[in-house]
């Protein structure tokens, strides 16, 4: 390798030096491009959550919440409704494990084409602790570009933005459990 780089192997070989070593910084500038665009990307097996990022939603007091508020912190998006008869257990879950993670957690839960009103007084009711957003998608815009297609929904995403659980139906907390800890960490 030494004599590689010696000046006498380039003018053995009749290679110029300045080309060779031009060669080979853009060849280390491709392979750091390929390393941070692979940093970046999501993983096999994992989808990105890029595009719902752009969202906004309205929460209980009439403001919008975008969704690119959250990006780089772990996060759940819950999709609940007052009809569901899972959902009040899986709230209740989703509020201890806010209340467990605090700020390293972030915890969404958007319900489904419900009023307003409706949707308060049952949370309300709940008495969660503090720190879950509740959001309204009345127009299921959300829900169905996320694919959903049973209630409750739950999806988890890691701080690369990339949907690591993405759960049809009720969950048991153990699951919710596992799940949190693949995003948390």
């Amino acid at each position: 390798m030494r004599k590689l780089f010696h000046w006498r192997s380039w003018r053995i070989h009749k290679l110029p030096r300045n080309k060779v070593l031009r060669a080979i910084g853009i060849a280390c500038a491709v392979v750091l491009v390929v390393l941070i665009i692979r940093a970046h990307s999501p993983r096999p097996g994992t989808v990105p959550f890029t595009n719902e990022y752009n969202v906004s939603l309205i929460d209980y007091n009439g403001a919008s919440v975008r969704f690119d508020t959250f990006k780089q912190k772990p996060l759940i998006v819950f999709f609940w409704a007052t009809w569901c008869p899972y959902c009040q257990s899986e709230l209740t879950h989703l509020g201890e494990l806010k209340a467990q993670y605090g700020d390293r957690l972030q915890i969404l839960a958007v319900n489904r084409g419900e009023s307003r009103a409706d949707a308060k007084a049952y949370s309300d009711a709940l008495l969660l602790p503090p720190g879950v957003i509740f959001l309204l998608d009345q127009n299921d815009g959300l829900f169905k570009q996320l694919k959903g297609y049973a209630v409750p929904e739950t999806i988890f995403v890691n701080s690369r933005g990339e949907q690591v659980v993405h759960q049809h139906g009720p969950m048991k907390p153990q699951d919710a459990d596992q799940a949190v800890l693949q995003i948390v960490q």
